[in-house]
């Protein structure tokens, strides 16, 4: 925390310690919480490391708009007593 250089490697090492717990689920940002108890750093540059070194998660994807239901429903029963 002084605001000397470090290299790295040496902070890929610190994210790969940090990556390294079973059931893992940190973004970059946590990693980059984390890290900066350590080291003077940017997001960006945590972000920059983890994609260069393939550790990032994959994207969430979210469902947008508004669920579509069914409003009409025909059944067609083809034998008596099949639907109740």
């Amino acid at each position: 925390m002084d605001g000397s250089w470090v290299d790295n490697q040496l902070v890929v090492c610190s994210i790969r310690q940090l990556l390294d717990v079973e059931f893992n689920v940190i973004g970059y940002e946590y990693i980059t919480y984390e890290l900066k108890k350590e080291y003077l750093i940017n997001k960006k540059k945590v972000h920059r490391l983890v994609k260069e070194h393939n550790l990032l998660l994959g994207k969430v994807i979210r469902p947008t708009g508004k669920r579509e239901f069914v409003n009409f429903r025909r059944i067609e029963a083809t034998k008596p007593l099949e639907f109740l």
